[in-house]
């Protein structure tokens, strides 16, 4: 289960960060299946966080759980041809600070 999706990034962030950070370097358009795959890969960090006190899957999703899964995904998605920022981190940094008190 994927606490967000594509859609969610998109209206998280932006359609254009969407493009900045999935997007091959000849392409003008977001990438929702690698955009999808990190937000999955996200959610199991997630999963990893909260399945030890709470029962897996969740029947609600919390807001703040998929803005978080929205900061950890974009995190895992810059690296190669796109840059993470301080931001970037700063914002996966409090993501995981969140979950661990959670």
């Amino acid at each position: 289960m994927s606490y967000a999706t594509p859609e969610d990034y998109k209206t998280y962030f932006t359609e254009r960060d969407a493009v900045s950070v999935s997007a091959p370097w000849n392409s003008d358009e977001a990438d929702d299946e690698r955009l999808a795959r990190h937000l999955r890969s996200a959610s199991g960090r997630i999963d990893a966080y909260i399945g030890a006190r709470y029962r897996l899957p969740l029947r609600q999703v919390p807001d703040a759980l998929r803005d978080y899964c929205c900061d950890i995904a974009r995190y895992l998605l810059t690296g190669n041809e796109h840059t993470c920022n301080e931001v970037i981190r700063l914002r996966y940094e409090d993501a995981i600070s969140w979950l661990d008190s959670v």
